[in-house]
């Protein structure tokens, strides 16, 4: 698997702030860069999705309206949909992580100041890194995508990270717990666990 790195000095790079909608002007022209597809899109909402792989539906909405805040995007994971703001069996679901709660940090400031943002994507995987405050070494974290699995028969295995937090001012997405085991926490959700019964499974980083 190859990455490609994208910045703010890449060529054609647009504006990472804390404007409603300027998260998925991003993404619409970052993604489709490693053949992502922009399936639904309206208003400041989007459905991205992979050309290749399990091809689960990445899903921004980039409006505070929804997520609480110009400087956070309402972000889930989801197998399908039918418009950009109507998703079929999404993780994690809106019982387990309100709409204010599931976000990705753009910026701390509801303005058009431009934050340094790392995108580093391959055909089925985004990880998105933005410097929410400007400061030195200020960043916070979201990414999803297909996974390596386990076992062969395992093809649930999409997993997206949220902050469950909805406050722009502070970094959870890089924050979020590390274990010892595969106990389940708050940031991270599988499309569903590994014998496909349970929907939106909880997740956790260990090492």
């Amino acid at each position: 698997m190859s990455w490609l790195v994208l910045t703010n000095a890449s060529p054609g790079a647009t504006r990472n702030s804390g404007t409603n909608g300027d998260l998925c002007t991003l993404l619409d022209w970052a993604l489709p860069q490693a053949s992502w597809g922009i399936e639904y899109s309206s208003g400041n909402a989007r459905v991205y999705r992979p050309s290749i792989g399990l091809r689960n539906r990445l899903h921004v909405n980039h409006d505070s309206a929804t997520s609480g805040n110009a400087g956070l995007a309402t972000v889930r994971g989801c197998e399908s949909a039918s418009s950009a703001t109507t998703l079929v069996d999404p993780f994690p679901l809106v019982a387990q992580t309100a709409n204010n709660l599931s976000t990705w940090n753009i910026s701390n400031s509801t303005s058009t100041t431009d934050r340094p943002f790392r995108i580093y994507l391959s055909e089925t995987f985004v990880f998105y890194f933005s410097n929410y405050s400007g400061g030195a070494d200020v960043w916070d974290m979201g990414f999803f995508g297909d996974a390596e699995g386990v076992l062969s028969s395992d093809v649930y295995n999409t997993v997206v990270s949220v902050r469950n937090n909805n406050a722009a001012t502070t970094s959870a997405g890089l924050t979020q717990t590390m274990a010892a085991s595969g106990n389940a926490g708050n940031n991270i959700f599988w499309a569903r666990d590994i014998t496909g019964a349970t929907k939106s499974s909880r997740g956790i980083l260990y090492g």
